[in-house]
């Protein structure tokens, strides 16, 4: 994880835990969508499509039969993104990251994508 441009551990933290935090929401809504489908309810994902941990950072596995709740296979965005070396990172710097900022959480616990939050040289991943 650590590259040799970065002087500390502080440095990439920022980018572990935001990456540590997609993996746990994902498992989360996962569960809740399985719950809410179990109840005939429909569920709603906090984050879009492309953004969650299942579209851009889980391997895709031909054949598995797991999609996104989009129907898409799970990981497409992640095979889409190794096409090209570069193709990851300016995702995270330039989509993903400014993405993330961009989001606030209401009272209720809701996400609201009301861009509050602007973006720290600090917080870009690095090749």
């Amino acid at each position: 994880m650590r590259r040799s441009n970065c002087a500390s551990a502080l440095q990439y933290v920022p980018e572990l835990t935001w990456i540590l935090f997609l993996r746990i929401l994902d498992a989360q809504e996962e569960r809740a969508r399985e719950s809410a489908e179990a109840q005939g309810n429909l569920f709603t994902p906090a984050l879009r499509a492309t953004y969650r941990w299942q579209d851009w950072a889980a391997p895709l596995q031909p054949g598995s039969g797991a999609l996104t709740p989009e129907g898409r296979p799970v990981g497409w965005k992640r095979d889409e993104l190794k096409a090209k070396v570069g193709d990851l990172f300016a995702f995270l710097n330039k989509d993903l990251l400014p993405y993330l900022h961009g989001l606030d959480v209401l009272p209720d616990g809701r996400l609201n994508p009301i861009p509050l939050h602007t973006s720290h040289p600090s917080l870009n991943c690095r090749a």
